[in-house]
């Protein structure tokens, strides 16, 4: 009878501690559930159509204060095989910086030149349609791939549309 209160004792502290381990264990659960994260925001990539790979080897992408029409130049990349990703499809080629910083998005105006005719298109106005999509917590292995669209922006001063794209949208530039 000696042990029936030590004993007892020890089997409740053990049914305490699981129960305790227990509710950690929901409100970990819960609060990883839920969290909503920002989308980062959609690209616009260059997509010449009817040039021949000598044609388009070399771009130049300018980057511009937002709203400065054009007036404010930041700071320049040349675009070669070195730091872009050229990706053909049919008569359409796509040239991805592989700068991040030189990633086509809202944050400012841009313009893009192409030495081999000289001919710039300038973007600017870009908004994006801001989403979100769950992730973060224990189980973040749930998270969905997402993008935030781009909703409108000008083409040459002019309001135009983009062939989208999973991740990225392509700015049609014809020869």
């Amino acid at each position: 009878m000696l042990c029936a209160q030590p004993c007892m004792w020890r089997m409740r502290k053990g049914h305490i501690m699981k129960q305790m381990l227990t509710i950690l264990m929901a409100a970990a659960v819960i609060s990883s559930c839920g969290k909503k994260c920002l989308c980062p925001p959609e690209i616009i990539v260059p997509g010449y159509v009817g040039y021949n790979s000598s044609e388009i080897d070399t771009i130049v992408i300018k980057r511009f204060t937002r709203g400065s029409n054009f007036s404010q130049a930041l700071d320049s990349i040349v675009l070669t095989a070195n730091n872009s990703a050229n990706l053909t499809d049919g008569d359409t080629t796509r040239i991805i910086s592989t700068n991040l910083d030189f990633r086509i998005t809202e944050n400012y105006d841009w313009q893009i030149r192409n030495p081999f005719d000289n001919r710039a298109i300038q973007i600017s106005e870009i908004e994006i349609d801001e989403q979100e999509s769950h992730c973060g917590g224990l189980f973040s292995w749930d998270r969905q791939a997402c993008t935030s669209p781009v909703s409108s922006f000008k083409k040459n001063g002019v309001p135009s549309t983009l062939d989208r794209g999973p991740y990225y949208s392509v700015l049609v530039i014809k020869k």
